[in-house]
């Protein structure tokens, strides 16, 4: 038992960066489905794709809008996040992750709330939903919005605190320059269109971000990681894999309002408060240019 609680810990992120849905549901449930395909020839890769096509899948039959659609939904979109935490796991404990891999791992999480979002919005219309609005849009584009807003903030700041924090990941500058690279040789190259096309989006997310950090700082790695820690933890609770979880009981339990009242209500407003107190800590924390 000892050895199986040692494996789960070296297939899991940095204790921090792992949001409370995932550490204690999602996760433990993709660890014991890794352990059933370790020894195949499967890739990580692989199985980001097949979590796609589950969460394409969640989408088309939340779009039915009854209630066994929703809860087939709410199954289809389990499988595709737990499915979703297996290329990751699989990835630390083959020591075989790599930054392309990070990317396909990123838009596996874009495909699959985009089709998750249409198909909830195409079954608003077709179920029996008694909703607050006149129309789903007035719950859907704001819901967009957010959900956009919280996963980009939360991304943002698992990144600083991977770079200064635990000092295991390049900078925001870093990660562009790379990628810049490596797409000005695909591009001379040829081929692998998708693989550019994917690239090219990271990359515009990528400048996004450096927005709010053009500088390039140097912190102690001991004062950041104590200073956010606790903020990261915080953060985590208006991160993807929440939103997916409320989503999911929001489906199994056949009330939508559920999740529109969790994400446009409480993370909208949490978003908020943990912003000013991070802008309030990192001014705090002694930093230089780099």
């Amino acid at each position: 038992m000892e050895k199986l609680y040692k494996e789960f810990k070296s297939s899991l992120k940095n204790i921090a960066l792992e949001e409370i849905v995932d550490l204690f549901f999602f996760r433990p449930i993709s660890f014991f489905c890794v352990k059933g395909i370790y020894r195949l020839p499967v890739t990580p890769n692989q199985v980001s794709v097949i979590s796609m096509m589950m969460g394409i899948l969640s989408g088309i039959f939340f779009a039915f809008g009854d209630r066994k659609s929703f809860v087939t939904a709410g199954i289809c979109y389990a499988a595709a996040h737990i499915l979703d935490c297996c290329d990751g796991m699989i990835a630390r404990l083959k020591n075989s992750g790599s930054p392309l891999g990070r990317i396909i791992d990123g838009w596996t999480d874009y495909v699959t709330s985009v089709a998750a979002y249409i198909g909830l919005l195409l079954g608003l219309y077709n179920g029996s939903f008694i909703l607050p609005v006149s129309s789903p849009w007035f719950l859907m584009i704001p819901a967009s919005f957010s959900l956009a807003l919280h996963a980009m903030l939360v991304d943002y700041y698992r990144r600083e605190f991977m770079t200064h924090g635990l000092g295991n990941a390049p900078t925001i500058q870093e990660d562009f320059l790379y990628f810049s690279n490596l797409l000005e040789q695909m591009n001379k190259s040829g081929g692998k269109y998708l693989t550019r096309v994917m690239i090219a989006f990271y990359l515009g997310y990528t400048k996004i971000q450096m927005k709010k950090n053009t500088i390039k700082k140097v912190y102690s790695r001991d004062h950041y990681n104590k200073t956010n820690r606790v903020l990261l933890v915080a953060w985590n609770l208006i991160g993807l894999s929440t939103h997916i979880f409320v989503l999911i009981l929001a489906a199994f339990l056949y009330n939508p309002m559920i999740y529109f009242y969790y994400i446009l209500g409480f993370a909208n407003i949490w978003m908020v408060v943990m912003a000013v107190i991070q802008v309030k800590a990192q001014k705090a924390i002694p930093a230089k240019p780099g």
